[in-house]
């Protein structure tokens, strides 16, 4: 399955999404590898150490910034 099939399925009403541009809390390398902290909703991180699978999955998805509509480059 695609991710454009993945959403389309879950439909758009049920999509929210997050900019680390403006969650990031810390951004480090090592051993040539890059990690981002960033905060989200606290819920679901405490269902997570409680055991409890959340309502909702995350997922992170990287695009090319020029192929966004124009008006979007700057704010994502």
């Amino acid at each position: 399955m695609s991710i454009i099939e993945m959403l389309q399925h879950v439909g758009a009403e049920n999509i929210t999404f997050q900019r680390l541009a403006t969650d990031t809390e810390n951004m480090e390398i090592k051993r040539h590898k890059g990690f981002i902290t960033f905060g989200t909703e606290s819920w679901v991180i405490i269902d997570s150490m409680r055991g409890i699978q959340s309502k909702q999955v995350g997922i992170v998805v990287w695009m090319d910034r020029e192929r966004l509509p124009e008006d979007l480059r700057d704010k994502l």
